[in-house]
């Protein structure tokens, strides 16, 4: 569960990908991916190095979507229900952290500082996401990234599995046929994995288009 192995994940399991915000057909949030979310918008192309399968953590493709309220996002894989970290960096707007620098946060999550993004990227917010295995034993947290080098402010969105601020989860821990440890195995089919529903009003209401970031690190620990 703790590790430092945030380097080798960031380049194994992170996703990127532009997010159009365009009104689509309704999603039920239950960790199965929706026929309504169209096209991935990203196909995972490495392996994983956090275990393949069910039993470990990998992130295969990632869908999303918007009725006009919320953004639905849907990303392939399986999260391993041992507290690692599963992380989404939000850039939704101007400005923004191209290289994570703050003081404090969520679950540790400082220890990110000097983590740096694509050029294009600018973080705006992050979920920091952790979970022992059920519905029950589920936390989560959005933070706001802030000028460079000061602290976040951060609130809570799951606490013991109780849901706020309008947020929903789903997971489904089953596939099989994704990454693997030595390459992205069948990545495009994976239909099951963590899916969100994530108020627009929470991360700024954009109203162009959204980037998101997501990878496993193991790297901050603590619950």
């Amino acid at each position: 569960m703790k590790s430092t192995r945030l380097a080798t994940l960031c380049v194994a399991l992170g996703l990127a990908s532009f997010l159009n915000l365009s009104a689509h057909a309704q999603i039920t949030v239950d960790g199965t991916r929706d026929a309504g979310y169209g096209t991935a918008l990203a196909v995972q192309t490495c392996g994983t190095s956090f275990g393949a399968g069910a039993g470990g953590s990998s992130l295969a493709n990632a869908y999303a979507i918007n009725d006009g309220t919320n953004l639905y996002l849907f990303i392939g894989g399986n999260i391993e229900g041992n507290f690692n970290k599963f992380l989404i960096f939000i850039d939704s707007k101007t400005g923004g952290q191209n290289t994570l620098n703050f003081t404090s946060g969520p679950d540790n999550t400082s220890n990110l500082t000097n983590m740096k993004f694509d050029s294009s990227f600018e973080a705006d917010y992050f979920i920091v996401f952790r979970w022992g295995g059920s519905s029950g034993n589920a936390y989560g947290d959005l933070a706001t990234l802030g000028a460079s080098g000061s602290a976040v402010s951060s609130s809570s969105i799951i606490s013991a599995g109780t849901l706020s601020q309008g947020v929903s989860w789903a997971a489904v821990n089953t596939a099989s046929n994704g990454p693997t440890d030595s390459g992205p195995g069948e990545s495009a089919n994976v239909t099951t994995g963590m899916e969100f529903k994530i108020p627009l009003s929470i991360i700024g209401n954009p109203s162009a288009s959204v980037k998101i970031c997501a990878f496993v690190s193991g790297i901050v620990t603590g619950k």
